[in-house]
């Protein structure tokens, strides 16, 4: 099968063990909350960049409340470099408010913590999909401009309609983001099981969990995204993997 296949089961799997629960819970919320955003920092290995600020009685707090307000308070354009300076800003502000002045800007977290608020036409910045996409450029905003330059958006809202008509609540820009952490995770060669291959097993075994008709309609839409993405500019990457 083909890694745009797997990629969609990827995203599957990720979906009911985590990511489904969070993107409900922060809609019910009506916003990003302190739990369900210390979970997500801590799962996704994030919490480290954003460290200790001064609170306003002058002692130290942790800086994950005020950067959750920022976040909730963040205008959100449409276009998704336009998105990503947003993101950077909140990011370099943060920044400059640590108190920890060796700690990296937590753009990774702020693109996390934003895609499971407005998940819709955006996509989280992590080291294995920026390495996936445009090699050791560690620029956000160039990969958000690689990504606007394949119409990252409309490819991922077609993915996400294709899965809404199989009945499933998935996101076609999680489908994307996986692919190119597959091809990262691969070309940075950080030693140990091809994290290809391990997932490919992971997932085969997922499916072998899910009902037999539930897991009929999985293959079947995996093997549709897998198909429509032919067509786009991600396909390549795919074929390079």
């Amino acid at each position: 099968m083909p890694m745009t296949y797997w990629a969609l089961i990827e995203h599957h799997r990720y979906w009911l063990s985590n990511d489904g629960i969070y993107v409900r819970e922060i809609r019910e919320n009506g916003a990003l909350m302190m739990p369900v955003s210390q979970r997500i920092v801590r799962e996704y290995g994030v919490a480290r960049n954003i460290g200790m600020i001064n609170g306003v009685d002058g002692n130290q707090v942790n800086g994950l409340q005020r950067l959750v307000d920022d976040i909730n308070n963040s205008p959100w354009p449409d276009g998704l470099v336009d998105r990503a300076t947003c993101c950077i800003a909140l990011a370099d502000a943060h920044h400059e408010r640590c108190i920890a002045e060796r700690r990296h800007r937590p753009i990774s977290a702020v693109s996390k913590l934003m895609w499971f608020l407005r998940p819709d036409g955006w996509t989280m910045f992590d080291r294995y999909a920026r390495i996936g996409l445009i090699g050791n450029d560690n620029n956000p905003l160039a990969f958000y401009e690689a990504l606007e330059q394949r119409n990252f958006q409309d490819v991922a809202a077609n993915i996400t309609n294709i899965c809404r008509n199989h009945g499933f609540g998935l996101f076609g820009e999680r489908v994307i983001d996986k692919l190119l952490l597959f091809r990262g995770a691969n070309a940075a060669q950080d030693g140990g099981e091809n994290y290809y291959v391990k997932a490919q097993t992971l997932n085969h075994w997922h499916l072998q969990l899910l009902p037999e008709d539930y897991r009929k309609r999985l293959i079947a839409l995996a093997t549709e995204v897998a198909e429509a993405l032919l067509p786009t500019e991600f396909a390549p990457l795919a074929a390079a993997g």
